[in-house]
């Protein structure tokens, strides 16, 4: 093989990679429960580290996330917990619905897979507006102002 496309194949193995690591360098800001059985709603992780939800589950905001890119892992720390909650995510720990659950602070821990990223939160899973199907759009956008009416990418 020629040094020219060699050279060319080693960088563009690295760009890939380092795209790679960029996605996985900060979380999705996006995340949308698309409705089902009940209506849709959204998170959306700002870059100040706080979230707002929309739409659903509201008494919980101010949201305040943490992201650790080398684990892969998300915290998010709810506000206004009450005992119910609590109930539903031990409940939701137990399954593995998530890694971790710090009840003194009401941080919930994921470990997110870089290419199949989900939020599992009070057993509705939220996924990041870029996995959304076209289908699921028109509902997601009932729900969240956020991703809008151009669909948020």
């Amino acid at each position: 093989m020629p040094l020219l496309n060699r050279i060319t194949l080693a960088v563009t193995l690295w760009a890939g990679g380092c795209h790679a690591r960029d996605r996985a360098a900060t979380p999705p800001r996006l995340w949308v429960f698309s409705g089902g059985e009940t209506r849709p709603f959204c998170l959306l992780l700002r870059d100040d580290s706080t979230g707002l939800f929309y739409t659903g589950f509201v008494s919980h905001n101010p949201v305040h996330w943490r992201y650790d890119r080398s684990a892969h892992r998300l915290d998010l720390t709810l506000e206004h917990l009450s005992a119910d909650d609590y109930f539903v995510l031990k409940d939701n720990l137990a399954r593995g619905y998530f890694l971790a659950l710090d009840t003194a602070s009401g941080t919930v821990s994921y470990a997110l897979k870089p290419d199949a990223p989900t939020i599992n939160l009070f057993n509705w899973v939220l996924v990041p507006v870029k996995d959304l199907k076209d289908w699921q759009l028109p509902s997601a956008r009932e729900g969240c102002p956020p991703l809008g009416s151009s669909g948020g990418a």
